[in-house]
């Protein structure tokens, strides 16, 4: 049994692809075209919250504005809402262990079996 799963054809993620600087939007529209669907980057940064993140300190430039797991209070929030506000299940899983499901332990490994897991059985 072949060990590898290879996805062809997904389009490629970097800062200011589709017009965009923030990651995770990019990464939603890159998925989404992959699987066949339209989705506007601008619906996905405000649908995530990442448009938001610079709001809450408004007294100049702050370093932690730039991630958007501090747009709330769960820094889960964000990729949650970017997500299913696509129409899609919804999982993660942290490096710590930590998240929804806690599922396994974070590890390198652990990733690789989700991320094989997903694409086995067709998830999208």
């Amino acid at each position: 049994m072949n060990n590898e799963r290879i996805l062809q054809e997904v389009p490629e993620v970097y800062y200011g692809a589709f017009g965009g600087i923030t990651p995770f939007p990019i990464c939603l529209k890159s998925v989404s075209e992959y699987l066949g669907d339209e989705l506007d980057y601008t619906y996905a940064i405000v649908a995530s919250g990442g448009a938001f993140r610079f709001a809450w300190n408004t007294t100049g430039w702050d370093g932690g504005n730039v991630d958007i797991s501090h747009t709330y209070g769960d820094s889960e929030l964000p990729y949650r809402y970017g997500i299913t506000a696509h129409g899609r299940e919804f999982k993660i899983l942290w490096r710590n262990g930590n998240g929804m499901g806690k599922l396994g332990s974070g590890t390198k490994e652990d990733f690789r079996t989700f991320v094989k897991e997903q694409i086995d059985t067709g998830k999208n």
